[in-house]
């Protein structure tokens, strides 16, 4: 028996409201999100899709929202308003979309909507300035068609021009398309069915082209930066399922959601119902894959739309019998979580406790939002109102000037076209994002950081290679060439053929250290001469050495080390991120005698400027390197005590 239309039809519109009234009160910006809003910015002004106005470098990974941001931002010169309002109008538009036309009845839609406004992923990121608000409007319109339409070409090729705007707005959207797309083609399938998806692909082919011309790259900058981090298979998998497994405590009505939704739609045996669920599922390997993101919640937005439209196909939720014990799980499971959007009062934010779940995962709402929220301490917020604002207008006002920084988003828009901003995660750096992380044995994903290469900050600052290293010589010139040089030369479009098909990779082989990272205080304390280079109370070195950090700067003019006895190490130090000297030690012997110390003299320039990292690399020996201790000793040798982690 269903219920009378009329009664639901009234449920159905609080729920959308309260979903709106709930993204009007969460709502919020990102520090990533105004990295986009720069290039819009440098658009409106003339700048060319650039980031640094000096060079083009694509550091968005979704070309469809850049675009539409710059449109309205064109209108309205206004960065923070206009991206929260856009945002909200578009996440409406995609959950009307779903409760009208794609649901099958207005009890499914019900369900459905209820179930994203109390998802603290879903209404988090339907703001933030990120773009999972047009994910979710292209995969409700995409569902609509494939739903609704005949199995025939022009549906297809409406299917394939749909999916083809998903992979603009994100590459990874292709693998939610893919699994529809092809039980589509497959049920149409023919030469002109293969025509007809190409065709429908257009947009993104003619990106593509204009990237590798404009770009001289057919991926962002960021692929390249996420690449490059020498993180083992394995290891990034076990990230991403840590990543899925937060979605029990961060949003239980997402894993709840998920599960079911596949469940029931392997269970169905149905075309509906089959790509669905392996849409989900790849979706979600692919997640795995990449070892999740640092945001909580902000994978989880997709896979959960998803989710909701396909439970919204199953006719048993009109039941009645079904309909009202699945309405009290769903309150009951998403009312319950202590982060359920319901709860979120003016002062959320303002409890740091909340804030991280462990392994770099945190939750970005509650770092940002009383600094970007739109509706504050009962106040209505026009702009980010934190200290890199207030960096960035700083810099705006001096003029052309260069400046290294580890957040860029917000210091970036504020700061304006003439200030060249250093990435030191190479996000925004094409030099820096195509050499290898340091390796953090704690590191955080998406934020891999690179050691800036000696000459770099002059070269940057003069625009001539001044590049120490002179394996990046012949590399960077290319790379400026394909970057910063006249379009249509000549030889700048051969360097971009010939950068693209690898010819310059060898002189990145050996032009970087990718060491693994320690801390100064886990490694001060001294090890007697003769100890084993195995001890556990040392470091067994990789061939490509270690980073210890010290976690604020020191002046300290020598210092003991503990090495092993019959290797040769480079020791080189950074005041981090820049080179400021470098040290070699020469094996005394050919035999293994253990760990034996060292007394050295720390470079005149580092003692000057401070350093706060050392790397120690090992450049020739049996392969058993090892590392026991290092201790900052003053001009009397004297032991200094290790700096304390203040960062």
């Amino acid at each position: 028996m269903k219920f009378p239309k009329p009664d639901l039809r009234y449920l159905l519109i609080f729920c959308l409201l309260l979903f709106v009234v709930i993204v009007l009160r969460t709502a919020w910006m990102c520090d990533d999100s105004f990295i986009t809003l720069r290039t819009v910015d440098n658009v409106v002004h003339g700048y060319g899709l650039t980031w640094n106005s000096d060079e083009r470098v694509q550091v968005y990974t979704h070309p469809l929202w850049m675009m539409l941001l710059t449109l309205v931002y064109f209108v309205t010169r206004e960065p923070f308003l206009t991206t929260i309002f856009l945002s909200i109008i578009i996440s409406s538009a995609a959950l009307t979309l779903l409760a009208f036309r794609v649901s099958k009845t207005i009890a499914a839609a019900c369900l459905g909507v209820l179930i994203l406004a109390l998802s603290k992923s879903f209404t988090d990121f339907s703001t933030s300035g990120l773009e999972n608000p047009l994910s979710h409007l292209l995969i409700a319109l995409f569902l609509i068609i494939y739903l609704k339409s005949q199995k025939d070409l022009r549906s297809l090729l409406l299917l394939s021009g749909l999916a083809a705007l998903g992979t603009l707005t994100r590459f990874d959207l292709l693998l939610v398309f893919a699994p529809m797309l092809i039980y589509r083609f497959w049920q149409v399938k023919s030469w002109q069915a293969v025509r007809t998806v190409v065709a429908g692909f257009v947009p993104f082919i003619l990106w593509e082209l204009f990237s590798l011309f404009y770009y001289g790259f057919l991926f962002p900058n960021t692929a390249y930066a996420k690449l490059s981090t020498g993180i083992p298979h394995l290891e990034l998998a076990m990230q991403g399922l840590y990543y899925l497994s937060t979605a029990v405590t961060h949003d239980p009505i997402v894993a709840v959601t998920i599960i079911a939704a596949i469940g029931l739609g392997i269970w169905r045996r149905d075309e509906v119902g089959r790509s669905l669920a392996s849409a989900i599922v790849l979706y979600l390997l692919y997640v795995v894959s990449i070892g999740g993101c640092f945001m909580a919640g902000r994978y989880f937005t997709v896979p959960l739309f998803l989710a909701v439209a396909l439970l919204s196909q199953m006719e048993m939720i009109t039941q009645r019998k079904c309909w009202l014990p699945i309405l009290g799980v769903v309150l009951v499971v998403g009312m319950a979580s202590p982060y359920c959007p319901l709860y979120a009062g003016s002062d959320f934010g303002t409890d740091k406790s909340k804030l991280s779940y462990g392994r770099g995962i945190t939750d970005e709402r509650t770092f940002y939002f009383q600094q970007t929220g739109f509706l504050v301490d009962g106040s209505l917020r026009t702009k980010p109102i934190n200290s890199w604002v207030d960096d960035g207008l700083r810099f705006r006002t001096q003029g052309p000037i260069y400046t290294k920084k580890s957040a860029v988003g917000i210091v970036g828009f504020y700061s304006g076209p003439d200030v060249h901003i250093l990435d030191i995660y190479g996000l925004c750096d094409p030099l820096l994002a195509r050499l290898p992380a340091l390796m953090d044995v704690n590191w955080r994903i998406g934020h891999f950081v690179r050691a800036i290469p000696g000459g770099y900050d002059e070269t940057l600052k003069s625009h001539r290679n001044l590049l120490v290293d002179r394996e990046l010589i012949p590399f960077y010139d290319t790379l400026s060439l394909i970057v910063r040089g006249e379009l249509f030369d000549m030889k700048r479009l051969m360097a971009v053929v010939r950068m693209n098909l690898g010819a310059y990779d060898h002189f990145l082989q050996n032009a970087a250290p990718l060491p693994l990272m320690a801390d100064l205080t886990r490694i001060s304390n001294p090890l007697p001469a003769g100890t084993p280079w195995s001890s556990a109370e040392g470091i067994i070195l990789p061939t490509k050495g270690v980073l210890v950090n010290m976690f604020m700067p020191v002046r300290a003019p020598f210092l003991e080390i503990g090495l092993n006895s019959n290797d040769d190490y480079a020791l080189t130090f950074l005041y981090w991120p820049n080179i400021v000297g470098s040290v070699e030690i020469t094996a005394g012997s050919n035999i293994d005698k253990g760990l034996i110390p060292y007394r050295i003299a720390v470079p005149e320039e580092a003692v000057r400027s401070g350093y706060d990292a050392i790397g120690i690399q090992p450049t020739r020996g049996d392969k058993n390197y090892a590392l026991g201790y290092i201790l900052l000793l003053d001009s009397s040798f004297n032991v200094i005590a290790p700096p304390g982690q203040i960062r």
